[in-house]
């Protein structure tokens, strides 16, 4: 009998915890399961999307109305600039970059920017030109992980 009465008591438990959830609270869980939904990205559209936020910030960082600070703070990500006169402290990927802007400088109508890996990152690499001389390179290091979750 007393198994009856636990029995019972667990059966109108369960019955009263109902998930009612309103239309709206149904929407937003359905978007949020959306949004953790695994989904299969190629490398060629990761790499696509962090050649597109490069260019992106590249364009902002030539306007004359944004900050650096406030460009790299927006976009999550590293930017470096290296000019002819010093190399800052790079990396092994940078300073091979670096040194094949230099090596190419001779025809700077081939030069362009590119994405390659990095360690863990990605780094967008952009040359500085003007006329027939190389004037620097810009380096602006993305997080794969960022550049992934905003796919």
């Amino acid at each position: 009998m007393s198994r009856g009465i636990i029995l019972l008591g667990l059966i109108i438990m369960a019955a009263s915890c109902g998930g009612n959830l309103s239309n709206e609270e149904r929407k937003a869980l359905h978007n949020e399961m959306n949004e953790r939904a695994i989904k299969k990205i190629s490398e060629e559209s990761i790499f696509e999307k962090a050649l597109d936020d490069g260019r992106t910030i590249l364009s902002s960082l030539n306007s004359d109305s944004v900050a650096l600070t406030e460009v790299v703070s927006a976009c999550k990500c590293t930017v470096k600039r290296v000019n002819n006169v010093g190399e800052p402290d790079l990396n092994e990927t940078q300073k091979s970059i670096w040194d094949a802007y230099k090596y190419v400088a001779a025809h700077p109508s081939q030069l362009g920017d590119n994405v390659q890996k990095d360690g863990e990152d990605l780094l967008y690499s952009a040359p500085i030109v003007e006329g027939d001389s190389l004037l620097g390179v810009w380096f602006i290091s993305f997080s794969r992980k960022e550049i992934i979750l905003s796919l």
